[in-house]
């Protein structure tokens, strides 16, 4: 549209030109011109309000991207879990603001810092080869550190991080979840203290918590909110096995235990199965306890349902986002470019146009121009 209305206006200028030159004396047919210039200025004007029709659709499109933006952000920024984004050698590349939070310092002097400089030294191997992991295997992986706070205090947190999908020309990046665990610390010391006071911080404890037999599997006994959250009586729950809940086959079910007893690992992603048959994904935090002369695990189970599906959500929110991001870029380097090329040739022949036909143009066709 806009080449035929330029080699228009290109032939009209020429016309213009050859007829300036004539000597014959014959006389000039300038209604004739005059109606065709009007002719291509009305088309001209017609054309810029397509344009301005198309610049108006990109505002609205960039309106709602900011608006999705602003979404994402306010989700990624408020969550209740820290999230950080680490290079292969540690250092944050990106953080919310509970992770700012949680290391009590601004967003922006955090930023390509060092975690390790973060960490008590007890938590420096155990950080270093959590990262190896994650960027060697490329599964999911867990983790307890100790930060060193500003005050000089101890903050003891769980760090999950997994790899992400390298994007074009980035370089691979891991993100990590962490969670203050410092009341788990606190209730873990408490229960390890007196076996008195153990007993009364499971009776009241509004956490699902469990004893169990790692020899037999057998549930020893389970506190009020076990019972409400698994839907059985304390002496239903009590004839039951782990192995009637967990999801696991028996034989994992048991190597599980085995790691928890001799204390190689204490956080566990199980699949429990409720009274009414639902199962439902949660999170274990399994230690020994010696309790009247014998020897128990017990676990502190919390249900992991609705942060799964927030993690979800924020994992296919951010996939959305950076795809209309890509999208954005290119539509916008496109509208832009074929925007001002034809609209610089359009003034200019528009400037032509009243320079050679101006004295022709009545005031109001002049003015259009």
């Amino acid at each position: 549209m806009i080449r035929r209305i330029l080699t228009r206006c290109a032939v009209v200028q020429k016309k213009n030109c050859r007829r300036s030159r004539r000597t014959d004396g014959r006389k000039r047919v300038p209604a004739k011109r005059k109606l065709e210039a009007q002719r291509l200025v009305h088309e001209l004007q017609v054309h810029q309000i397509e344009l301005e029709m198309q610049n108006d659709e990109l505002r609205r499109a960039l309106s709602e991207i900011e608006e999705s933006r602003a979404r994402y952000l306010n989700l990624y920024d408020f969550s209740p879990i820290g999230y950080f984004t680490f290079d292969q050698k540690g250092r944050i590349e990106a953080v919310n603001l509970t992770g700012t939070s949680l290391l009590g310092m601004e967003r922006q002097s955090l930023i390509k810092a060092p975690f390790p400089g973060f960490l008590h030294r007890d938590s420096l191997p155990v950080f270093s080869s959590h990262m190896e992991q994650v960027f060697t295997s490329g599964v999911k992986q867990t983790c307890e550190l100790w930060l060193m706070l500003k005050n000089k205090n101890l903050l003891p947190v769980i760090m999950e991080s997994i790899l992400t999908e390298p994007a074009e020309g980035r370089p691979v990046q891991a993100h990590s979840a962490m969670i203050d665990i410092s009341k788990r610390k606190q209730a873990e010391k408490a229960l390890s203290e007196s076996e008195e006071r153990y007993r009364s911080i499971f009776q009241n404890n509004h956490t699902t918590m469990l004893l169990i037999d790692p020899e037999s599997a057998e549930i020893v006994d389970a506190n009020p909110a076990a019972c409400r959250y698994y839907g059985y009586t304390l002496a239903e729950l009590k004839e039951l096995k782990i192995t009637d809940i967990n999801a696991l086959k028996r034989e994992q079910i048991f190597q599980e235990m085995e790691l928890a007893k001799i204390e190689q690992r204490n956080h566990f992603i199980f699949s429990h199965r409720l009274a009414n048959g639902e199962v439902r994904p949660v999170e274990a935090f399994s230690g020994p306890i010696e309790l009247d002369g014998k020897r128990l695990l017990y676990s502190i189970v919390h249900d992991i349902t609705e942060r799964r599906q927030a993690e979800m959500n924020l994992t296919q929110r951010t996939k959305q986002l950076e795809a209309a991001n890509k999208e954005l870029e290119s539509f916008s380097y496109s509208v832009s470019h074929d925007l001002r090329a034809p609209l610089r040739a359009i003034d200019g022949y528009a400037r032509m146009i009243l320079k050679k036909e101006g004295d022709r143009f009545d005031e109001d066709t002049a003015k259009k121009v």
